[in-house]
């Protein structure tokens, strides 16, 4: 279930609740549709910049 969205420069970040004790992030290029989707395990209660810099490892 989407439980949130985002857009940060050509980035979209998107949230899932998982059931679970971590939440699904998603992160698509919106310029690139060609661009793989990017997909991270956060702990719920992660803050957008810590989700960002996730990506960016």
């Amino acid at each position: 279930m989407l439980l949130d969205d985002f857009q940060v420069g050509i980035y979209r970040y998107e949230i899932f609740d998982t059931g679970g004790r971590l939440i699904k992030w998603t992160r698509i290029n919106t310029t690139d549709s060609a661009a793989p989707i990017e997909i991270r395990a956060l702990r719920p209660n992660a803050k957008r910049r810590e989700i960002i810099a996730a990506f960016d490892d």
